[in-house]
């Protein structure tokens, strides 16, 4: 398994061509996790890219197994990763998941309080 962090989206471009994505695929997911960094820029974060791989005996290119903006230095609010989750236009499955269940977990903590 093998995991890197992108500093720039032309070597994170670059680290999605090595992998098995077709090009329709990896134009997709650049917009995607595009849409995520831009937030946590917005934010006053330091995202950079991640991509998690691995490969299998005798082939050269990688199966995908995780792509994910991360951050360098200071980590996000809850609330903040909310809105970094369901920034792209259109969400994958897991984003919807993480939000909601960040929100539950927000108003657990809320109701607790009171």
């Amino acid at each position: 398994m093998e995991h890197k962090r992108y500093l720039t989206l032309e070597e994170y471009v670059n680290g999605l061509r090595e992998t098995e994505l077709s090009e329709r695929a990896i134009q997709k997911t650049i917009e995607h996790e595009r849409a995520h960094f831009e937030k946590a820029i917005e934010l006053g974060y330091s995202p950079v890219y991640a991509l998690e791989r691995f490969y299998t005996a005798g082939s050269n290119l990688a199966t995908v197994m995780l792509n994910a903006v991360m951050f360098n230095g200071k980590e996000p609010s809850p609330e903040h990763i909310i809105h970094i989750l369901l920034a792209p236009k259109v969400l994958s499955g897991g984003d919807l998941d993480d939000a909601l269940r960040l929100r539950r977990q927000i108003n657990k903590s809320k109701n607790r309080k009171k």
